[in-house]
């Protein structure tokens, strides 16, 4: 099992319904691909809530891919975690320190 060490949760008002483990952006909505996010929902949260969000240290995010630990992450879609690629630096979220072999996985990640 792994552990997080939020270092900086802040609270954020959400537009969706988010699951624990997924980016979300500064307005409150689902972080897009090749959009910067703020940080990862640290509690299951409904439309409308103010939801913690963990913007600094280490944080569990749920994976949309294969990727291995070091890889810079960026948010996929779905808010989920994804390696950069060919997406500009200026997206990635943070650096995955555990290795993800499938989509749906719980990975912690050192956010940027």
């Amino acid at each position: 099992m792994f552990t997080e060490l939020p270092g900086i949760i802040v609270n954020h008002k959400v537009t969706t319904n988010f699951n624990k483990g997924t980016f979300v952006n500064f307005t409150g909505e689902s972080c897009p691909n090749n959009v910067k996010g703020l940080g990862v929902i640290n509690a299951d949260s409904s439309a409308t809530e103010i939801a913690p969000v963990v913007i600094a240290g280490i944080a569990l995010v749920t994976t949309g891919g294969a990727f291995g630990a070091g890889d810079p992450i960026i948010s996929d879609m779905m808010g989920r975690a994804v390696a950069q690629g060919a997406v500009d630096s200026k997206h990635i979220m943070g650096f995955a320190l555990d290795q993800s072999t499938a989509s749906n996985q719980t990975v912690r990640i050192l956010l940027r």
